[in-house]
């Protein structure tokens, strides 16, 4: 074992003690192998600057603090509200005889029932009105935000657009009853759904808030990758409402109908409701990833929103808003 250390010990100085080898090339080109640099202390000095000598700015880790710039960012999303809405009455309605209550139970009932409950019997299939689809919540968002970044460790976006927002009031009556052809009496349930779509413009300033990630500008580009937290404040008109107010037998389709021949029958139509809200604000939190490249830009985030008025003014009926956004844009 010692013999073999000893082996390894001289091959190493050796090497070291070798000044060149001689490598024939193209017969005639002699090529010292000592005359490549290897020096780096002469090629980076002890007060070479890196970063002064390939970035003209960067910034990396925790809180890092983006360079000056603008941009334009569009998006269209989809997202959620989460209804607050508990055996309400509102005199912007035709009262019903139970109080009103949120989507959560039209939509939980249909699903459960999908045969008995909202369904037209196979013998009236021809009859195809638009009362007879089935409406579920939905909102949509069209958005431009203007970007604004500077050397501080945050930057400002103003958000503004149109949202598109469907919402669904519904109640149960299970105090009917009707006269069987046997002369029996037997009670049936009807359920009275308030579908309400808004056309909404808003505005939101936001704050946004780098966590961990990086900004980088090169002499032939500009970089930029973050994670971040934001807070807004966002401002809604609602401009334009639809209101379809109708019910419909929930349990005795084959035996009953209602005057025009179906089980479904609209109590009322209208394009206002007298105890509306119309402005309403919001405070909306959340997080997601920020990406630009040479002037493309991205950002991808989650939301949550808490609302500060109720859609109602005598009623407590409130939309808490979350979802997923996506963004993309460019720099200028």
């Amino acid at each position: 074992m010692k013999n073999i250390l000893k082996l390894i010990v001289l091959v190493v100085c050796f090497l070291m003690l070798t000044k060149s080898v001689v490598v024939a090339q193209n017969s005639n080109e002699i090529v010292r192998m000592d005359t490549i640099v290897f020096d780096f202390p002469e090629e980076f000095p002890e007060d070479f600057d890196f970063k002064a000598e390939f970035f003209q700015y960067i910034s990396s880790g925790w809180f890092p603090t983006p360079f000056p710039k603008q941009a334009l960012l569009f998006g269209i999303n989809g997202y959620s509200n989460v209804e607050e809405v508990r055996n309400i009455r509102s005199n912007g309605f035709k009262q019903t005889t139970s109080p009103l209550q949120g989507n959560i139970l039209f939509r939980d009932r249909h699903r459960a029932f999908p045969d008995e409950y909202f369904e037209t019997v196979e013998s009236f299939s021809e009859v195809k009105t638009p009362d007879q689809v089935v409406p579920f919540a939905s909102a949509s968002e069209y958005s431009i935000d203007y970007l604004l970044q500077g050397y501080v460790p945050a930057f400002l976006q103003f958000k503004a657009g149109y949202r598109a927002v469907r919402s669904l009031l519904t109640s149960v009556d299970t105090t009917r009853s009707y006269l069987t052809i046997s002369g029996n009496k037997k009670n049936f349930s009807e359920i009275t759904t308030i579908d309400v779509f808004e056309r909404r413009f808003f505005f939101a300033p936001k704050v946004v808030i780098p966590l961990y990630g990086l900004y980088m500008i090169t002499e032939d580009q500009s970089l930029s990758s973050v994670y971040y937290i934001f807070g807004s404040y966002d401002m809604e008109y609602a401009y334009s409402i639809d209101v379809h107010q109708y019910v419909q037998l929930a349990d005795v389709k084959q035996e009953l109908r209602y005057e025009n021949g179906t089980d479904i029958q609209t109590i009322e139509r209208k394009s206002s409701i007298s105890t509306l809200n119309k402005f309403r604000t919001t405070y909306q939190t959340g997080g997601g990833v920020d990406f630009s490249i040479d002037g493309f830009h991205v950002q991808f985030e989650l939301f949550a929103g808490y609302p500060t008025r109720s859609i109602l003014t005598d009623a407590s009926w409130r939309q808490f808003p979350w979802g997923l956004r996506f963004l993309f844009g460019g720099e200028f």
